[in-house]
């Protein structure tokens, strides 16, 4: 796992949690002005590839609802691939390595788990979850305790 140097704290976050399956602390990259840590091969880590990719390329498993159940992973999926558009008070998913059928697989689960609605947009020729502002304080509320002290340009600042 790699993050730029002013994600820091996100990534010792993630160390944190994997700590267990890592031989070495997150160490500096110098040359890419990055800090980095590595997991161990495991046979859960093996079994989530094989879930995510199949000949090489990313795909949505059919069990994604019962994957993306808890705050949290909608949270960390949010620091990874997401972004605020403060202007809009809105958020961005980036999904763009999914086929649209996936994203309407995730809109779906995003609603039927927490309530959130989402909407596709097109990307370039390529499709991704666009939060509405109408829609962004929940989504907010369920993640901003994960995401407040970790990635605060991401939190949106609602009255």
């Amino acid at each position: 796992m790699e993050q730029c140097e002013v994600q820091r704290r996100y990534l010792f976050w993630k160390y944190a949690l994997f700590k267990n399956f890592t031989l070495s602390p997150p160490y500096n990259r110098r040359e890419t002005e990055s800090w980095s840590f590595r997991t161990i091969s495991h046979p859960q880590f093996t079994e989530y590839h094989e879930l995510f990719y199949r000949n090489g390329k990313k795909v949505l498993p059919a069990s994604i609802g019962r994957i993306l159940t808890a705050p949290i992973s909608i949270a960390v999926w949010y620091m990874d691939d997401g972004m605020l558009n403060s202007r809009r008070d809105s958020m961005l998913l980036n999904t763009q390595s999914f086929s649209y059928k996936e994203n309407e697989v995730l809109r779906k689960c995003l609603k039927h788990t927490f309530g959130i609605e989402a909407t596709i947009v097109r990307n370039r020729k390529y499709w991704m979850l666009y939060i509405r502002k109408q829609y962004a304080p929940a989504f907010m509320r369920l993640v901003e305790r994960f995401v407040t002290d970790l990635m605060r340009k991401k939190v949106l600042v609602t009255p």
